[in-house]
């Protein structure tokens, strides 16, 4: 569960965990609302690699 907590300092708490669900496809939209803005690129990718490792995506 290490690398999921470290993955929590990508962004905010909100758009990280709604993100990740995306990326697991649990939700279809992984969108956080207003004003919160999504991960920028490299920082997805690093989520995207840290669910990859962990066998969840």
């Amino acid at each position: 569960l290490a690398p999921l907590r470290i993955a929590f300092n990508l962004g905010t708490f909100p758009v990280v965990v709604k993100e990740a669900l995306e990326v697991m496809g649990l939700i279809p939209d992984g969108r956080a609302r207003a004003p919160v803005g999504p991960l920028d690129a490299a920082s997805r990718a690093k989520l995207v690699g840290i669910l990859k490792e962990m066998g969840l995506a």
